[in-house]
């Protein structure tokens, strides 16, 4: 039973062996995957990151955008307004030199008659 005994070990050894090395192999191909898989997912959430970024600022352009639009909106108001405000002057302006153009010659005579 020395050689059964003996076949036996050497057969143990050689599955051990067997097994140690696809064990390895498995394990080295696992790693390669956890590896590829942990990059693919760091370039994915820099990819994410990315475009919220770029949203982010298109968001922050177009806000800005509209609050120009809004101020210049205002600043074009408020220079009709004043334009109005002005061309009523001048109205008023014109009718008091109308008057007083018409009221001089009267004025004048009456000065000469005392």
């Amino acid at each position: 039973m020395v050689l059964g005994d003996s076949i036996a070990v050497v057969i143990t050894i050689v599955v051990a062996a067997a097994a140690y090395f696809a064990g390895n192999k498995l394990n080295r191909k696992d790693s390669g995957a956890l590896v590829r898989q942990a990059e693919e997912l760091a370039n994915k959430m820099v990819d994410d990151a990315k475009r919220e970024a770029e949203t982010i600022t298109k968001e922050a352009e177009l806000k800005a955008r509209a609050a120009a639009i809004e101020a210049k909106a205002g600043h074009d108001r408020e220079i009709t307004e004043k334009r109005k405000e002005l061309q009523t002057q001048e109205k008023r302006i014109l009718q008091k030199k109308t008057t007083l153009t018409r009221k001089l010659p009267c004025l004048t005579r009456r000065n000469w008659i005392f």
